[in-house]
C-alpha cells in the first residue's frame, strides 16, 4: 500500500484536486438508491440525500479506523457542518473536508460504469454516490 495522502485538504484547482486523487492507491466507491414518486419528486430526493448522508459516516469510521489518512468525495458537497464558513473564512475542520465528486473532475456516469455500479436505477429513483479513496 503506498504512503497516506495529504493530512490537510481544502478547496484546490482542479490540478491539485487530481494531484491528491491519484496520491491514493485505492478507491472504495458505495451507492443508496431511493425510490421517488416521480422524476419531480424534489422533497423525495432530498429524503434520499439526508438518508445517504446518514449512512455514510458509518461506512467513512471504517475507512478510517483501517487506513487512518482518507479522503471522502461525496454527493452534492461536504455537508459536515450545519453552516459552512467557505468562502468567507477557512474550512472549520479542513482534514475532514468531504467535497462533492464533481467539485474533483470525477465524472460520476463514468466512475459506476467503470466499477460496475448501475448510474440509474429505473424510473423514478435516485442514486447518490460516495467514494473513499484509501
Amino acid at each position: 500500500m503506498a504512503g497516506p495522502g495529504p493530512a490537510r485538504r481544502e478547496w484546490a484547482p482542479l490540478e491539485e484536486c487530481k494531484r491528491q486523487l491519484l496520491s491514493y492507491e485505492n478507491l472504495f466507491v458505495f451507492t443508496t438508491v431511493h425510490p421517488l414518486e416521480d422524476s419531480f419528486d424534489v422533497e423525495g430526493m432530498a429524503a434520499g440525500k439526508e438518508r445517504h448522508a446518514q449512512v455514510r459516516p458509518q461506512v467513512v469510521r471504517l475507512f478510517e479506523e483501517q487506513y487512518g489518512n482518507i479522503l471522502v468525495l461525496s454527493t452534492g458537497g461536504c455537508q459536515l457542518c450545519a453552516s459552512c464558513t467557505y468562502p468567507n473564512a477557512p474550512c472549520r475542520f479542513p482534514g475532514k473536508l468531504q467535497p462533492s465528486l464533481s467539485s474533483y473532475g470525477v465524472e460520476v456516469n463514468r466512475l459506476a460504469a467503470r466499477a460496475g455500479i448501475n448510474y440509474i436505477n429505473g424510473v423514478n429513483t435516485v442514486t447518490y454516490f460516495t467514494c473513499i479513496l484509501y
